[in-house]
């Protein structure tokens, strides 16, 4: 048997109900047989990831995301550079991000 691929769901939406984060779940949960999915509660936990996982999703959120609370925004911000630094020195296996961007105040958000 193959080993399934990691993903890695971050819901931003600090604990508001959202049906984005509905259907981001509702589409990985399609594909449990091909990823082990784990879900990562950002804005309310200030869990965020290690950078092992093969794919990450990211939703949106309320508000401007440049306005955290001096926690989870940094973690967010070091794991997309650690992704970022890791895609620009391999040519192999890159690692995807997807991220969710919604406007408020014309400011994005993700």
């Amino acid at each position: 048997m193959d080993q399934k691929l990691k993903l890695a769901l971050l819901d931003m939406n600090a604990g508001r109900p959202n049906q984005g984060m509905r259907c981001i779940r509702d589409i990985a949960n399609i594909y449990k047989r091909e990823f082990d999915i784990t879900e990562f509660d950002v804005r309310i936990t200030n869990e965020v990831p290690d950078t092992s996982f093969d794919v990450y999703i990211s939703s949106g959120g309320p508000g401007n995301p440049l306005e955290g609370n001096g926690i989870w925004d940094k973690k967010w911000y070091q794991l997309v550079d650690d992704l970022w630094e890791y895609n620009q020195k391999t040519s192999f296996q890159k690692i995807y991000v997807f991220c969710v961007s919604l406007f408020s105040n014309g400011l994005p958000s993700f």
